[in-house]
């Protein structure tokens, strides 16, 4: 009973983070903080990876989506496992997948850097956050820095100052 039990829970968590990560845009609802750690928390129990997240206030739904696209973008370049954080610099989301392997697929990431109406090209259903996170974000707040020679992968997301994007006076 407790296996199914688990497994119940696993499937709750896993159907909680999709449907924020790829539900409708444009819902500036607030997100309660610990809902929003705890869903990202949960959605990876009993993987290779953890999860950090070190935003200190609720922000909006709109936000918490570009957070766990990112997070799912960061996920494909840490091929053992790892960690992946969401954090801030003032009204920016920090992404930062870490591990002992980090590999960025080029041809994935160079989406993120995509503008305007480039065609974008031929993606698997398994990479489709990358065009979703492309799509979601502003042409100039969508930042990456690959470190991955030192098993790092960053995104910077700039989000845009509306009174429900909770970044404002973030504690860092």
């Amino acid at each position: 009973m407790m296996l199914i039990q688990q497994s119940c829970d696993n499937a709750t968590a896993r159907i909680q983070f999709f449907r924020i990560a790829f539900g409708g845009a444009g819902d500036s609802r607030t997100i309660p903080n610990a809902q929003a750690a705890r869903t990202l928390a949960d959605h990876y129990v009993g993987t290779r990876l953890r999860t950090e997240w070190t935003l200190y206030h609720d922000i909006g739904r709109d936000a918490v989506q570009l957070a766990y696209l990112a997070v799912l973008c960061a996920e494909t370049a840490l091929q053992q496992g790892g960690l992946l954080s969401v954090g801030s610099d003032g009204p920016d989301l920090i992404i930062t997948g870490q591990g002992p392997v980090c590999v960025p697929d080029r041809d994935l990431w160079a989406i993120l850097s995509m503008t305007g109406g480039a065609p974008l090209p031929e993606l698997r259903p398994a990479h489709v956050q990358f065009a979703l996170l492309r799509h979601l974000s502003a042409d100039d707040a969508l930042a990456v820095e690959d470190g991955s020679a030192d098993g790092r992968i960053m995104l910077r997301l700039t989000l845009p100052q509306t009174p429900n994007s909770g970044l404002q006076g973030v504690d860092h």
